[in-house]
């Protein structure tokens, strides 16, 4: 066997590990949007899940039924937040402010 072999067999594992990542995201997405999951639950499943922690806070955000774009983005500014910052980056007083900003 080649080396070429292993390095297809590597990239298909990493190309199905990858997609597999990408079905729960969009997976846990659906179920904010379904109001399934709450932001304060969502933090609580982020410690846990770092899957989670690597998306985009503005996306969840926006996912969160009654917060759109406009709103998502405010939250994150009044926390003192970039709107790149990953979920799992939030932490401290930031997370507070928008458990508090956000609450339903």
């Amino acid at each position: 066997m080649s080396g070429f072999d292993d390095d297809d067999e590597d990239s298909q594992r990493a190309l199905g590990q990858a997609e597999q990542i990408r079905a729960h995201r969009d997976q846990a997405i659906t179920q904010i949007r379904l109001g399934a999951i709450s932001l304060a639950e969502l933090f609580d499943l982020s410690a846990i899940d770092s899957r989670l922690q690597t998306i985009k806070a503005v996306v969840l955000l926006e996912a969160l039924p009654g917060v759109g774009k406009v709103a998502a983005r405010k939250a994150l500014a009044n926390a003192g937040l970039s709107e790149n910052i990953r979920f799992g980056e939030i932490y401290g007083d930031a997370k507070g402010k928008l458990l508090q900003t956000l609450a339903r």
